[in-house]
Parts: C-alpha cells; sequence; structure tokens
C-alpha cells in the first residue's frame, strides 16, 4: 500500500471516529433532554394526582379497598404555618377491615403507595365515640414512599373508628396489635384523611 493510501486510508479511519463521537454527544444530549422531559411530566402528573387524585386505604398489596376520596373534593384547613388539607373518606363497608389487619393497612394515591399503617410515627390515644365505639388517629411523615418523593416529607394524619368496644374502659392506652380480637371489633371505618399542600 502506498503512502498515500495509508494516508487517506487513516484520514477516514479519524474522520468516521470524529463523527461517531459527535454523534454519540449529540444522541446522549437528545437523550438526556427525553430524560429530564419525562421527569418534568411525572412530576407534573404526579402534582396533579397529589391535588386531585384517588385516595384508596387498602390491604396490602393494594386489595381490597377499605376506603376511599377524591383529592380534588379535600376542604383546605386554616392552620398558622400549616397548609392542611382534609378529606372526608368513603367507606363502603366497614366490616372489609379486620381490626387484626389495621397496621397492615396502606394509604394510595391513585395507585401508588403513600404509607403504610405500620410506619407510623404515633397514633393518638384511643378516646370514645358514643358508647360503643372508638376513634383513633394514625400520624404519618411521608417518608419512606412519598408518591414519587412528591409528598415526602408531608404530615399525613389518618383518621379511624371502630367498635363496638368489648370493653368501654379500654379507651386509653392500649396496642391495638393485641388488645382486640377481630369477632370482637365488627367494624372499622377510615374516616378521614389529613394531607400537607404546600401552595
Amino acid at each position: 500500500m502506498s503512502d498515500l493510501a495509508k494516508f487517506v486510508a487513516a484520514t477516514i479511519k479519524e474522520k468516521v471516529a470524529v463523527d461517531l463521537e459527535e454523534e454519540n454527544e449529540q444522541l446522549h444530549k437528545k437523550n438526556e433532554k427525553l430524560e429530564a422531559e419525562r421527569a418534568a411530566e411525572r412530576t407534573k402528573a404526579l402534582e396533579y394526582a397529589s391535588r386531585n387524585g384517588t385516595v384508596e386505604i387498602t390491604g396490602k398489596g393494594g386489595s381490597p379497598v377499605y376506603a376511599r376520596g377524591e383529592m380534588a373534593r379535600a376542604e383546605y384547613i386554616d392552620e398558622v404555618s400549616l397548609h392542611e388539607h382534609e378529606l372526608a373518606l368513603i367507606c363502603d363497608d366497614p366490616t372489609l377491615c379486620p381490626i387484626t389487619k389495621v397496621t397492615e393497612a396502606e394509604i394510595r394515591l391513585n395507585g401508588l403507595v403513600v404509607s403504610v399503617l405500620s410506619e407510623t410515627d404515633s397514633s393518638d390515644a384511643l378516646s370514645s365515640v358514643g358508647e360503643e365505639h372508638a376513634e383513633l388517629y394514625f400520624l404519618f411523615e411521608a417518608d419512606t414512599h412519598g408518591v414519587g418523593g412528591l409528598w415526602g416529607g408531608r404530615r399525613i394524619v389518618l383518621h379511624m373508628t371502630f367498635g363496638p368496644l368489648p370493653d368501654p374502659d379500654l379507651v386509653g392506652a392500649f396496642d391495638i396489635d393485641t388488645d382486640f380480637r377481630d369477632e370482637q371489633i365488627r367494624e372499622v371505618r377510615f374516616t378521614d384523611f389529613h394531607v400537607d399542600l404546600f401552595e
């Protein structure tokens, strides 16, 4: 092979390598732009869902659905430093959730897990509702799941009533996992859901 042919071949090889590198760089930038657009669309969809989506209280894995509500119906509660919204939940069948499965229940937004009751930061002391039923509040910081990070760090409160109580004197200190049996508590009703939505 002549020197000229070698030179031409080397030049063509170098040009192809440079062109491929430039094309690769352009494809990489295009891919980054598409990923950024998808992330922005996902965030926008999650933000929309957080204000207009369906909240469900479900069994483990998403079934059965114990209660539900539409965030579009949530009412703003005027708090000093919070932007808390309250959503009344619809509970079609209060016999669906056994009392022993309460802490396995999941809070979901449009099917995405927000939190699991066993991950609660605290639950308020049992208080009586009428003569036979009791109420309980579960308090969360939605860090674990947080709906794609969108509700991460926001305070969530879930309110529940149940009964009839086998012993009204149990109101106060108790352990929901050990103090009640399924055959004693016939109704469990998740009644409302609160979440901080920053404006």
